[in-house]
Order: C-alpha cells, then sequence, then structure tokens
C-alpha cells in the first residue's frame, strides 16, 4: 500500500473516532449540567447535616454519601477533560495528515 493510500485510511478511521468521540462529550456534558446542580444541593445538605449532633453510624453513612457523590463528580470531569483533550489530539493528526497529503500529493515522503 502506498504511503498516500495509508494515510487517507489513518485519516478515515481518526474521523471516525473523532465524531464518537465527539457524540460521547456531547453527551457527558449533557448529563453533568443536568445532573450538576441537583448533585450540588445534596452535597451542601449532606455537609451541612454531617455537622449535626446524630448517631455516630448515622453520621458516617453521610459521610460515606457524600464523598460517594463528590467521587462521582469528580469522574465525570476527569472523563469530559479526557474526551476534550482526545478529541484535540484527534483534530491535530487529522490537521497533519491533511499538510502532508497537501505537501506531497504523489504518494511519496
Amino acid at each position: 500500500m502506498e504511503t498516500k493510500e495509508y494515510l487517507e485510511d489513518w485519516k478515515r478511521t481518526l474521523r471516525r473516532d473523532l465524531d464518537d468521540t465527539t457524540r460521547e462529550l456531547q453527551t457527558l456534558r449533557k448529563e453533568y449540567r443536568r445532573e450538576q446542580r441537583l448533585r450540588d444541593i445534596q452535597i451542601e445538605r449532606l455537609r451541612k447535616w454531617t455537622e449535626e449532633d446524630m448517631e455516630e453510624d448515622v453520621k458516617t453513612d453521610l459521610s460515606e454519601s457524600l464523598e460517594l457523590l463528590q467521587e462521582i463528580k469528580e469522574e465525570k470531569e476527569e472523563r469530559i477533560f479526557w474526551l476534550e483533550t482526545s478529541k484535540k489530539s484527534t483534530e491535530f493528526m487529522i490537521r497533519k495528515i491533511d499538510e502532508e497529503l497537501g505537501l506531497n500529493g504523489t504518494g511519496e515522503m
């Protein structure tokens, strides 16, 4: 397979991956925004309630619930960040392939 064909195939694969990443990122951002208000209210309340005087096992359970909510929030934020970075990397590779194909249309490198 010529270099040009290889680069074009790679570019097509990258474009499909980019489309998938973009869709997943949009879905995750929507979910995150939709859940954010409720999650922030829950976190605020749990923090407040854990400061009250209560049985130790109840306090422990509330604290664990708070930690879990914070972990879920952080995991979604981390996934969004990773997808954004992946999208930028893929866009960069596509641009570089386009440059290479545009500079040398003969398939020779």
